[in-house]
């Protein structure tokens, strides 16, 4: 349960993963020849353990989305956002708390649209059986909304990814 991002300007990678020891969010930062000691971060319930961390990298920017999925039956879903110096805790959110999805399986996805410069995340909810969308625009998060039907089933895998040159995206599911 870790993932890596590199921020697109300074070219300095940003390494997230689930201390084990202490049940907690740590990252390090990578300058091209050493990493920096670990630093522990404020997201999540202490003591829960992490299920899933992706950092997703926003283009032409130093800023990284942190997506990071804790629990077990119904796993909570949170963000927070790396500004290129360190990680904004006025932009951490719970995005859900009833993610429809087990701990081996990844019922979100994210990415960021190339124009706007939003971040969106797409995910499957345990009570709505639908695809609903957050986004994080203008440096808020937007209330969620309904995306597409789930076709009454269980939303275990979602992938997005943004076209290139615009702010669409496409979002599949299973």
């Amino acid at each position: 349960v870790f993932d890596v991002a590199f921020e697109q300007l300074s070219g300095r990678g940003l390494v997230a993963y689930a201390n084990t020891t202490a049940a907690t969010i740590a990252y390090r930062i990578w300058n091209g020849s050493g990493f920096s000691s670990q630093m522990g971060l404020g997201i999540g319930t202490a003591g829960v353990t992490n299920r899933i961390i992706d950092l997703i990298a926003k283009p032409d920017s130093n800023q990284i989305m942190l997506l990071v999925s804790e629990g077990s039956a119904t796993p909570d879903l949170r963000a927070m956002l790396w500004n290129g110096t360190e990680f904004n805790t006025s932009t951490q959110v719970t995005i859900t708390t009833e993610l429809d999805t087990t701990s081996d399986e990844q019922g979100y996805s994210g990415d960021w649209e190339e124009l706007s410069g939003d971040f969106n995340v797409f995910y499957g909810e345990n009570t709505v059986l639908n695809i609903i969308e957050r986004s994080f625009a203008n440096g808020a998060w937007q209330a969620a909304a309904n995306g597409f039907s789930g076709n009454g089933g269980d939303i275990r895998f979602v992938r997005v990814a943004t076209y290139p040159a615009t702010d669409r995206q496409m979002a599949c599911w299973t």
